[in-house]
């Protein structure tokens, strides 16, 4: 409570008091339970520029949501395996970021699946002080991590840090760091700034509702918003950045209309390759049975790269980049059944 008093009170981009109180009201008698109105935060709601509040799904719709459209099925082994989905998307011409080796049991095995264990801490180190030889840096990450946890950037300067950080009870993939397009350097150059792409699949047509770019913020070396970052929303087909950036409420449910670092001002800015995206998400869309899939998206000098393929996009995120999920056609055809 104390929290959510504060990051709303403290907000210069609220609504009035009235109006909050007003909204709640309404909504409250609109849903009459008081859970479902947990979304007007979580969802920042509360903010001058959210839109008509009849456009938002309220707490336990998004629940359902989560449940009945995201995790229908079990568990997808490829995209909820860090591992297998490399292994999947250069196995069918996906671009993605070079596979490097693994880590699993406390053991690295390179790309020629060579062991060597972390407890040899001398071999250990010589073998990635070799492995960083073409790289500044390189990425090791936890083979089911999600929101920018359990992954490490590892340099000739913390590799023996590396050893203290890796669990042996999980897996771990190797891979190397992406270098960016400088178009999304001149928004943050402190990390790789990723584009979530949602996609629907029905047969063998692929429909992309919505997309926005994640952007990390200070020195962090992930863009993810549960890490922190920023998000924004951008519009595909138009190649247009919205206004405003957010981080979410847990966050401080902050506005940016500019890059906190480098005052990169967002409205209306394009960013490179839209269709080439289209095209690239198509084609691994088609390549998964599953129905909706949240991609990331990095740009490098050389075209789009897929990092990542979710299973569980993340619901709010995609609620606040769009102003309510009503107020998008496509959204609202996906989830008429709710």
């Amino acid at each position: 409570m104390a929290i959510l008093i504060r990051n709303i009170t403290k907000d210069t981009d609220r609504k009035s008091y009235l109006r909050i109180i007003a909204e709640l009201t309404y909504l409250f008698l609109k849903y009459r339970v008081l859970k479902d109105l947990k979304s007007y935060r979580t969802c920042l709601m509360y903010k001058r520029d959210a839109g008509k509040i009849n456009n938002y799904i309220p707490y336990r719709k998004l629940m359902t949501i989560i449940n009945d459209y995201f995790k229908r099925n079990e568990k997808d082994p490829t995209l909820s395996n860090k591992i297998a989905f490399s292994e999947y998307l250069r196995t069918n011409n996906i671009p993605t970021a070079k596979f490097l080796g693994t880590i699993r049991k406390g053991i690295y095995y390179d790309i020629e699946d060579n062991p060597i264990p972390l407890k040899d801490n001398k071999n250990f180190v010589t073998a990635f002080s070799k492995l960083l030889d073409p790289f500044p840096s390189i990425f090791v990450k936890q083979i089911d991590s999600y929101g920018g946890k359990g992954i490490f950037k590892v340099n000739s300067s913390n590799i023996e840090d590396l050893t203290q950080k890796i669990n042996p009870e999980y897996d771990y993939i190797v891979e190397e760091t992406l270098t960016q397009h400088l178009n999304l350097s001149a928004i943050n150059p402190n990390c790789i700034n990723t584009l979530r792409v949602m996609t629907y699949r029905e047969g063998n047509n692929v429909s992309i509702p919505s997309t926005f770019l994640r952007m990390g913020i200070g020195n962090v070396h992930v863009d993810n918003a549960s890490s922190g970052g920023i998000f924004i929303n951008y519009d595909l087909n138009h190649n247009k950045l919205s206004k405003t950036a957010y981080t979410l409420f847990e966050y401080g449910g902050k506005s940016y209309n500019q890059h906190p670092d480098t005052n990169f001002i967002f409205e209306s800015q394009g960013l490179i390759y839209p269709e080439r995206i289209k095209d690239l998400i198509t084609k691994a869309a088609l390549l998964f049975e599953r129905q909706v899939i949240g991609w990331d998206i990095a740009y490098t000098p050389s075209g789009p790269v897929i990092i990542e393929g979710n299973e569980n996009p993340h619901i709010m995120m995609i609620q606040i980049t769009c102003k309510g999920i009503l107020s998008n056609e496509l959204y609202k055809s996906m989830f008429r059944s709710i």
